[in-house]
């Protein structure tokens, strides 16, 4: 079947498909966070998007991160798309670790996503680079995993809009993460499924309402 013609549920069915062979990205993974990752695990990992979101774009997204085609510039560089291979924020190699965790501007970010998360929620959270690019495995909290989930989309919108000029803030993403619940609000409303919408995200949606 053509892979335009490919649904979520077909993607997510190749996923948990432990028959056919590992994808090098995962070894690439389990090197670059010097772990060892089981099949069990991997199978958690790769369904995690498909559970706390029912967002394509998002279930897209993360598929590209977990086989590492996410676009960086390192990657860029190296295909002749990119004239540098380094993060205009603070000028290390791009990689796509360093965009999404290890940049100062990033963990910066982090920290005050996780303040913020503790100010409204009351949870401390201990975020490292396995955790943000793969979601919070140990725990059963959907919203907290989809709020990750956004957060790793804003931050690859704004750098690949070349906005990284601007501040990477959670004052921003706020701002973002409310137009992304209201396309949400509206999926769940053209399934006349709303009351579902308000049990899994009304904590959250009640912050911006």
């Amino acid at each position: 079947m053509p892979i335009s013609k490919l649904f979520a549920k077909d993607v997510y069915s190749l996923f948990i498909d432990r028959g056919s062979v590992s994808p090098i990205s995962q070894q690439r993974w389990e090197e670059s966070f010097n772990i060892e990752i089981s099949d069990e695990k991997w199978n958690t990992i790769y369904s995690l998007a498909f559970k706390c979101t029912i967002e394509s774009k998002l279930q897209a997204f993360q598929y590209k991160m977990l086989h590492r085609i996410v676009s960086h510039n390192y990657l860029l560089e190296k295909y002749k798309l990119s004239l540098t291979n380094e993060c205009a924020s603070c000028k290390e190699i791009e990689t796509i670790e360093h965009k999404c965790f290890e940049c100062t501007e990033i963990k910066q970010f982090w920290r005050e996503f996780s303040n913020w998360w503790y100010l409204v929620f009351g949870v401390k959270l201990f975020l490292n680079k396995d955790s943000v690019i793969f979601g919070v495995l140990n725990s059963d909290n959907l919203v907290l995993n989809y709020c990750i989930l956004q957060a790793k989309y804003y931050i690859n919108y704004v750098k690949n809009t070349q906005l990284d000029r601007l501040l990477i803030s959670v004052q921003a993403f706020l701002k973002f993460l409310k137009r992304r619940l209201n396309i949400l609000e509206y999926l769940y409303l053209s399934k006349d499924k709303h009351e579902s919408f308000v049990d899994r995200w009304g904590d959250l949606w009640k912050l911006f309402n």
